[in-house]
């Protein structure tokens, strides 16, 4: 029986949390934006706001652990 260690990295594991945080983060203040410009702004903002939230994220979604490239 072979015992097989973690796929990833401790610090891999950490750079990927902090990521998703910032992502998430990013994800908020659009949200806050959204919220704002429903009262106050132009439908056009508040779909380009929205456009931004789904691109944030597919980048959460596109994120891969091991790749230290993308989570760095």
């Amino acid at each position: 029986m072979t015992t097989q260690g973690p796929m990833w990295t401790q610090d891999q594991a950490i750079a990927y949390e902090a990521a998703l945080d910032a992502i998430n983060d990013v994800i908020a203040r659009y949200s806050e934006q959204i919220a704002y410009e429903q009262g106050h702004g132009t439908g056009a903002r508040v779909e380009w706001l929205r456009m931004r939230v789904w691109q944030a994220r597919d980048v959460a979604k596109s994120l891969d652990i091991r790749d230290d490239v993308t989570v760095s």
